[in-house]
């Protein structure tokens, strides 16, 4: 009779733990449900993801993955409903794909950040918006020019979202092309993010007057040795990726030979490099906000393509 009461007493205290996380998920995330039902299976699949997430973290505990997974602000999709918000597109181009840096003697050293080196702006918050084209070439950007003048300066994602045109493969919340958005940069600029702040939601486009422009961007060979060389002496690449597995990432290494390597998805700022525990790493930016993973980083495997990580790294030159 006790051992009956004690594990009734288990399960309802089990329960009780799981509905207060739910709770504490939906308030810390804003989120709200039309009606029971909707909540009802927003739940099951938020339970379903916490355990796979500890089965994970079971898995990084006896050492046989490197990366730790916890809940985030997308635990309560499925890996599909996620896989869809993930919208950034590859425009196919002609771009001659060059390594300035080839044939110069130069020092790579074997470990190099520029997050530490003070030259990377905030992380920012892309929110619902499929707009990760737009933050990866604005974090370039303002990256690349603190690290010529010195001087920090926050561009306009939000005037990419709303005015960068079709005809370079921008379509707003719905995705863009990295390459699309440097060609809109050269020939049109963006707004100072002060002046264009963010929304989150594709508007009509704004005309404003101080516009900043880039001189060209340099799309870099598919390897990373030319991004070491280039994220050492350059500075912070644009980069895609297929991110389906961050979806509950946390910390550590991401390291998944099932990774697909030529189903990017997604656009992100590499800041760094290094080696933990015997494996190379590349540190990037995500555009998920700060409370998202390493605080609003992620490392990744270096040197193996993971998940299609050096398909089309690229940068902007400055004037």
């Amino acid at each position: 009779m006790k051992l009956e009461l004690f594990c009734i007493f288990a399960v309802l205290f089990a329960v009780r733990a799981e509905e207060q996380r739910w709770a504490q998920f939906k308030l810390d995330n804003s989120i709200t449900f039309s009606n029971a039902t909707e909540e009802a299976v927003r739940y099951n699949i938020f339970e379903e993801n916490l355990k796979k997430i500890e089965e994970h973290n079971k898995l990084y505990d006896e050492g046989k993955v490197s990366w730790t997974q916890s809940v985030t602000e997308f635990t309560h999709l499925s890996a599909d409903e996620f896989s869809a918000l993930l919208t950034y597109k590859i425009r196919k181009t002609d771009t001659v794909r060059m390594n300035l840096l080839e044939g110069f003697n130069l020092s790579v050293p074997e470990t190099f950040d520029w997050k530490d080196q003070g030259k990377v702006t905030k992380v920012k918050n892309q929110k619902s918006c499929g707009s990760c084209w737009a933050f990866a070439i604005i974090a370039a950007t303002e990256s690349h020019y603190l690290i010529k003048t010195n001087q920090t300066i926050m561009l306009s994602e939000q005037n990419l979202v709303d005015c960068c045109p079709r005809k370079y493969s921008c379509f707003g919340c719905d995705g863009g092309s990295l390459i699309g958005a440097w060609l809109y940069m050269m020939e049109t600029g963006v707004a100072l993010e002060s002046d264009y702040p963010y929304t989150g939601n594709q508007g009509t486009c704004q005309n404003k007057t101080k516009l900043f422009k880039i001189k060209k961007y340099v799309l870099l060979p598919k390897n990373e040795v030319s991004m070491k060389e280039n994220v050492a002496n350059v500075g912070p690449l644009a980069v895609s990726l297929n991110a389906d597995l961050l979806q509950n990432y946390n910390s550590g290494i991401l390291d998944d030979s099932t990774c697909p390597t030529n189903k990017n998805n997604h656009a992100v700022l590499v800041v760094g490099y290094g080696n933990k525990k015997s494996t190379d790493y590349w540190h990037v930016k995500n555009s998920w906000g700060s409370n998202w993973g390493e605080s609003g980083y992620f490392k990744i495997k270096r040197g193996s393509n993971t998940c299609g990580i050096q398909q089309e790294a690229q940068y902007p030159v400055l004037y």
